[in-house]
């Protein structure tokens, strides 16, 4: 095994990069910052700090979060820090759906977007890949990359 092959890009996780051929997401890239990225993991730590004892098993401060609401929480701090951008999504009119801050939040903890938040949470586990060849694709960061 070469070195290079288990080494990550740490710069491209917190500045984020383009990814594209995502299975099941044909002609979709997302721009995208990775899970170990500084952002992502104090966005989550905010969102955890903001749980209160109703959404605790118990019911008490230091109780296990219920599996809902760490779900929830999760695709929360995606949408805070690791989805930046979308290209190549489109409304049932076939017209292009624009990035917001608000639609990646709904469709990042909407339970029947599963799979979305499944291909943008497999996006930013890729954009740290120092030889993933769909990050090195599209690493002009540009629609037409």
């Amino acid at each position: 095994m070469k070195l290079r092959a288990i080494k990550v890009n740490s710069a491209r996780s917190e500045q984020g990069g383009w990814v594209k051929d995502i299975a099941g997401f044909p002609g979709v890239r997302l721009l995208v910052r990775g899970f170990e990225s500084e952002a992502f993991k104090l966005a989550l730590s905010r969102r955890q700090l903001a749980v209160t004892n109703d959404d605790r098993e118990d019911g008490k401060p230091g109780g296990a979060v219920k599996p809902k609401v760490t779900e929830r929480l999760f695709g929360l701090a995606m949408a805070d820090a690791i989805l930046l951008d979308w290209d190549g999504i489109e409304g049932e009119d076939d017209q292009p759906i624009p990035y917001s801050r608000e639609l990646a939040e709904q469709y990042l903890t909407d339970p029947d977007f599963r799979l979305f938040r499944e291909a943008v949470a497999l996006a930013g586990t890729l954009v740290e890949s120092e030889t993933d060849a769909r990050v090195e694709a599209a690493l002009g960061n540009s629609p037409a990359a």
